[in-house]
């Protein structure tokens, strides 16, 4: 039997307030409804939120395209499944997907009713049970949040977050830039929002720059896995260590790129501390693909005599590929996400 969705039961859902079974009966109809039901719903919704205001163009097709990403990027089990898919897999694809459409209209209503973040001039004015916290200093400042995620934030930024987290998500708010360890919940994903940007984790530590009056937003990871969207949340992208996306405000285009600086995130595939003795030039790339958690590509065969005799310890990536290329006559470029390295090949001794 359908329940019955109604404004009341979706806002105690957002608050956190629903009992256990009304929570499931949720989860039960947003698996089993199709496109045109929730756009309808969707738009009844809307309108008991703000009157005055239509359904915003395009908002109910970027919802429906997240819970189609939600199903695939949090649903899938990591063993194989038949064409029957098991109870296991419909019930956390009946979570996902309620996660999403609860978390993506909370979100698109906040310039609405009484989620709404009001912004001015001289700040931000904290809703109840909600703390601000800024930092007006020259040195970063640190803070831990209700979960234990901890928090660094930048001078001149600002972060808002509830006393208390309540609810599937934990969500805050920023202006400026802030560095995030983020507590590991696979239950209760954690939110970054932002005015241009909205980030979503379970456990992870990444970077959010994104500062009222600047052209653009930048995320970067750290480590573990980020999903990335403009504030509008018609877009997503999967964003793993040493990888950011920035993001143009005006327009809401984004780029994904390599940060400026990767770091090592396996040490386990670090060998003898990058030091290198006659060591094949392909079986250098590997290590520091492996080391580093990027893709480096190169043409084996033309490169295939290059061998390399360096130490390269203390040298941030990009400096060891400039010694690298430049010792067997090579040149890389950074194109997206990958390395890309080019060259004729070296000679062999006689």
């Amino acid at each position: 039997m359908q329940p019955d969705i109604t404004h009341e039961l979706l806002a105690r859902y957002r608050a956190g307030q629903c009992t256990p079974d009304e929570r499931n009966a949720l989860r039960s109809y947003f698996l089993q409804t199709d496109k045109s039901a929730l756009e309808e719903l969707m738009a009844k919704d809307w309108q008991q939120t703000d009157p005055a205001t239509p359904l915003p163009e395009g908002v109910a097709e970027a919802i429906w395209e997240q819970i189609r990403q939600s199903i695939v990027a949090e649903a899938t089990p990591v063993i194989s499944i038949s064409k029957r898919r098991s109870g296991w897999y419909m019930a956390a694809a009946a979570a996902a997907v309620f996660l999403v459409v609860a978390g993506s209209w909370w979100f698109l209503g906040q310039n609405t009713g009484s989620n709404a973040l009001p912004v001015s001039e001289s700040g931000i004015e904290a809703p109840k049970g909600w703390l601000i916290r800024n930092n007006e200093s020259t040195a970063a400042r640190q803070f831990t949040l209700p979960d234990g995620s901890a928090l660094t934030l930048a001078p001149k930024s600002r972060i808002m977050y509830p006393e208390k987290f309540t609810g599937e998500l934990r969500v805050v708010r920023l202006q400026g830039q802030a560095f995030f360890s983020v507590y590991h919940d696979a239950s209760h994903p954690f939110v970054v929002q932002t005015p241009s940007i909205l980030v979503r984790v379970l456990g992870t530590s990444f970077t959010v720059k994104a500062f009222t009056r600047q052209s653009t937003a930048e995320v970067s990871v750290k480590t573990g896995r980020v999903q990335v969207s403009p504030a509008d949340g018609k877009t997503a992208m999967l964003l793993t260590p040493n990888q950011r996306i920035t993001l143009t405000v005006a327009n809401g285009h984004v780029i994904k790129s390599l940060v400026a600086k990767p770091e090592v995130v396996n040490p386990s595939a670090v060998i003898n501390r990058f030091v290198f003795a006659d060591t094949p030039v392909a079986s250098v790339f590997d290590m520091l693909e492996r080391a580093y958690g990027v893709t480096i590509r190169f043409d084996r065969q033309a490169l295939a005599n290059c061998t390399l005799n360096a130490e390269l310890t203390d040298q941030p990536l990009f400096t060891k590929l400039d010694m690298i290329c430049s010792s067997i006559g090579a040149a890389y470029s950074v194109e997206g996400t990958e390395i890309h390295v080019r060259g004729t090949g070296c000679e062999t001794e006689k």
